[in-house]
């Protein structure tokens, strides 16, 4: 897939360049000046893709040698000193000479995403801290050189940084001289590419998935193509909608194929999941509908023999009005 191989090698380009030196310029009147040689990467996927799956297991790569920041907050991001006066350091120490990956980044603070805007701007940050050490403290290292005196310390740290995030209002960070240190790649994802990933194909070239490596049941693969048969016989509005919103479908293979596993734990086989096959439609319209409960699927199973609204109340024991509201509802989304 192409957009496997842009990935690859941005991200790739990515952990190269997390040691590298900074590249000496020579301007024409002779002037020689300095720019970091580091690439940094903003990966942006719609929410349901598999995308932080896909970034951690990318590591893989690496031999393992990354730094993945779990801490947002501005000690953990940069260090502190403990109530025991000892430095603790932060992800940008433990990060010197590595990748930094910060999944889903719009969780930094507005201090974390200045900090950061400064060491990758000029690889040095500097700042007070809330308790005195108890003795000034030097550590140098090949890609990391960082100085704690008092109340005060100094670091610098070279790293290549690897963001990524979600298409959704709360990740339009403000900040875009941030946002201007890093490369930006912005996919969208299509039913087939939600359907590729399912079978291993994976945006990040991982050739297999939890399901596949590790099969919960045997015919995992030939259940994706009976979701898929079934999804594109949807009512178009319906299918439309998970053309639109793909981390629906994404969801619902993942949990739909869980829900059948569980109950054939290592011994499945055809039998096991097929049973449930007429129930795919009905979790494709829950998370469609979002709130489409089992009694406004059994409304719409009624509605489509053609009773009268009347009669479906007086069946499932619920007021007409109720019928009624249902039904306009389920006809909004194309499922009658």
């Amino acid at each position: 897939m192409m957009k496997s191989n842009i990935l690859n090698e941005v991200l790739e380009a990515c952990i190269s360049t997390a040691k590298a030196d900074p590249i000496k310029l020579v301007e024409r009147d002779g002037k020689i000046f300095t720019t970091r040689g580091q690439l940094h990467c903003m990966l942006l996927l719609p929410s349901g893709s598999g995308k932080t799956t896909g970034l951690m297991k990318f590591p893989g790569k690496m031999n393992k040698d990354y730094c993945e920041m779990t801490e947002y907050r501005l000690p953990g991001i940069v260090g502190t000193i403990s109530k025991d006066g000892e430095f603790l350091a932060g992800a940008i120490q433990q990060a010197a000479g590595k990748p930094l990956i910060i999944d889903e980044f719009h969780n930094l603070p507005e201090s974390g995403m200045k900090a950061m805007l400064k060491l990758l701007e000029g690889e040095i940050y500097s700042r007070a801290l809330g308790f005195h050490a108890k003795r000034p403290s030097t550590n140098r290292k090949k890609y990391c050189y960082s100085h704690v005196k008092d109340g005060s310390m100094w670091v610098s740290s070279r790293f290549s940084c690897i963001c990524s995030g979600i298409f959704a209002r709360k990740t339009r960070i403000n900040d875009h001289a941030f946002l201007s240190r890093f490369m930006p790649i912005k996919l969208n994802l299509e039913i087939n590419d939600a359907y590729d990933m399912s079978c291993g194909k994976q945006l990040f070239d991982l050739k297999s998935n939890p399901y596949v490596e590790q099969p919960l049941f045997v015919d995992y693969l030939k259940f994706v193509r009976v979701h898929k048969e079934i999804v594109e016989n949807l009512p178009p509005k319906l299918h439309n909608f998970l053309s639109q919103n793909i981390a629906y479908l994404r969801r619902n293979i993942v949990d739909f194929s869980r829900i059948f596993s569980y109950h054939s734990r290592g011994n499945s086989v055809v039998d096991d999941w097929e049973k449930y096959t007429p129930y795919i439609p009905f979790f494709l319209y829950n998370y469609a509908a979002s709130t489409l409960t089992l009694t406004e699927f059994e409304i719409l199973e009624s509605a489509r023999t053609e009773k009268k609204q009347i009669e479906i109340a007086m069946s499932l024991g619920i007021t007409e009005a109720y019928v009624s509201n249902t039904i306009k509802k389920l006809r909004g989304l194309g499922l009658v």
